[in-house]
């Protein structure tokens, strides 16, 4: 009992749970992962999305017109009231051969 009652226990709100980190692939997993996808197109998709941190949408809506190789950057124009944005290019991913 609090102050003589015994109802103010059950309103006092509790500390939320921390929450869970998520779980990090290492990068031969990565890698690993990303060979065990067959379709080429599919593939490219999850590498440009893993390597310039992009959403689905994001990958989604990628045209080729979006890429510019001389200054090894993609042009981003995501969704509903966020900015365009220009993400970088690793040689890396500019080397995957296109299907």
């Amino acid at each position: 009992m609090t102050l003589g009652q015994a109802t103010i226990p059950e309103r006092i709100p509790h500390a939320r749970q921390p929450r869970e980190l998520p779980t990090v692939l290492s990068g031969d997993e990565v890698v690993r992962f990303l060979e065990s996808v067959s379709s080429l197109k599919v593939r490219v998709a999850l590498t440009t999305a893993h390597a310039a941190g992009l959403r689905v949408s994001e990958v989604a809506a990628l045209k080729v017109g979006d890429i510019d190789r001389q200054r090894m950057v993609m042009w981003i124009e995501p969704g509903e009231g966020v900015k365009p944005r220009h993400v970088m290019l690793s040689a890396t991913l500019l080397g995957i051969p296109r299907g």
